[in-house]
């Protein structure tokens, strides 16, 4: 199944939540007239010599856009705002981006315009803000988190005020600054303590486990990890999963533990293929092939790094097509390939400032720094580790730190 198909699939499940059993046959009757009145006219057309379309692909997206607008007609405005948001959500799972804020987009539109809709305003700043996230928009996605605190504030929405206050964690861990988003993540904390939201709290600890394990407290980070588990496995969030075990990974990446980390990119793989979430599937493929790069095994860890590349474009992820970049100029650099090494460190750079990331910034610098350095390049290795030094130090990455002072001490040696 295409990625359109599976979200109509599901947009069809969720209808049956939201409409009267009549009101959805009567759309699906209508569809099939349509599809059949259709394709009899396409196959018409190829006849007579002109090529077809993947008209499949374009009539499931059709399909979307008549049963979306037949919704806000007949649901109350309240069921359709839900409606959209839970829509939107399935797009942005999916790596559908574009749709998915086109939806929020809308829902925050209707919900802002008359009283009474403060919580379903709340919810689409909310998913917006965290979509904003994922494609490093940091400007508007701020701006989202402030609005969707203001509407849950106005309703007393605890639980929603706690999802705003997780995500202003993740903004700015996502940027570098861990004692903001430790702040943030704390007082998520208290309030789904308080509120008993045992999802929400195993959520926070996984965000925590990444602080951790930035800091370079690994073991607190796995801990962290371990005490998220059962109640992922226990609800079924086969994402949280994904995320979780792609958490799990990269704190045994750090670790050099390359066997037991691929196992479990491994494991968030078979999560994230189950429901086809592109963006999951390409984290794991990029935590593999820096596993196998770290390994020496420059095969593989070539072919997942493609395979991440290919799944980060399609979601538009600039800052972990910048990863992936870093990756592939570390297998060229060990394979003596220095010219194409330095083309890829330096793309992956140049995308890391502009959608400001420092701590990947300084894993690129620290992997320029290693290039020249192989180049006797001294003056340059030294400045590409003092920028490395410099970025570590901000974000408290502390075993990074000390292994770009090292190097640039063996330089001064």
């Amino acid at each position: 199944m295409s990625k359109d198909e599976i979200i109509l699939d599901r947009v069809w499940a969720l209808l049956s939540r939201y409409c009267t059993d009549s009101i959805v046959a009567q759309f699906r009757e209508h569809i099939k007239q349509m599809h059949k009145s259709e394709s009899e006219l396409l196959e018409t057309a190829s006849q007579r010599g002109v090529e077809k379309e993947a008209e499949e692909n374009v009539f499931d997206r059709i399909q979307l856009e008549i049963v979306l607008q037949q919704c806000e007609h007949h649901l109350p405005k309240k069921e359709n705002l839900g409606l959209l948001l839970e829509i939107g959500n399935l797009c942005a799972d999916y790596g559908d981006h574009q749709r998915a804020e086109g939806l929020y987009t809308k829902a925050q539109n209707a919900a802002t315009r008359k009283a009474g809709f403060a919580f379903q305003a709340g919810r689409a700043f909310l998913h917006r803000a965290e979509l904003c996230i994922r494609q490093a928009q940091w400007t508007e996605a701020l701006k989202c988190l402030k609005e969707g605190k203001k509407h849950f504030t106005r309703t007393k929405n605890q639980r929603g005020i706690g999802q705003v206050e997780n995500h202003l964690g993740v903004y700015f861990a996502e940027q570098g600054d861990l004692k903001q988003a430790a702040q943030h993540f704390k007082k998520a904390l208290a309030i789904f303590e308080r509120t008993n939201q045992t999802e929400e709290l195993s959520t926070i600890l996984m965000d925590l486990g990444i602080l951790s394990n930035i800091a370079g407290d690994w073991e607190e980070a796995l801990r962290n990890y371990q005490r998220a588990l059962p109640e992922f496995e226990k609800t079924g969030s086969v994402h949280r999963l994904a995320e979780l075990h792609h958490n799990m990974g990269m704190t045994l990446l750090a670790k050099r533990d390359f066997t037991s980390a691929i196992g479990q990119f491994d494991e968030s793989l078979n999560y994230s293929t189950q429901m086809h979430y592109e963006h999951l599937e390409g984290m794991a493929f990029l935590g593999k092939a820096t596993a196998y790069a770290r390994a020496g095994d420059h095969p593989l860890a070539m072919a997942f790094a493609n395979r991440a590349l290919n799944a980060f474009r399609h979601v538009r992820d600039q800052l972990s097509v910048a990863d992936s970049y870093k990756v592939k100029g570390i297998v060229q650099r060990d394979l003596k390939n220095l010219d194409v090494a330095e083309l890829y460190f330096e793309t992956s750079i140049r995308l890391n400032e502009q959608y400001k990331n420092p701590l990947s910034l300084g894993e690129s610098y620290y992997e320029l720094g290693i290039l020249h350095s192989a180049r006797n390049k001294t003056k340059e290795a030294a400045e590409a580790f003092r920028q490395s030094v410099h970025l570590f130090r901000r974000v408290g990455a502390r075993h990074e730190l000390a292994a770009a002072r090292q190097m640039l001490t063996q330089l001064k040696a």
